[in-house]
């Protein structure tokens, strides 16, 4: 499943309920111009600036 979801043209994730980022799709990475194991396990603050984290929680 994970193989089709990479080949989704469309950023795709999910999280943790805590929001850590448990896994996400090639596009998402590219999206954000990270790699996978600098994404997975970490939260929105650890991955971006805090203004645009912010956003995420309202």
């Amino acid at each position: 499943m994970k193989i089709l979801f990479n080949l989704i043209s469309n950023p795709m994730f999910y999280k943790s309920v805590g929001g850590k980022y448990l896994w996400c799709n090639k596009a998402f990475e590219n999206a954000l111009g990270l790699e996978r194991e600098d994404i997975i396990r970490k939260t929105d603050y650890e991955i971006t600036l805090k203004d645009i984290a912010d956003l995420f929680l309202n």
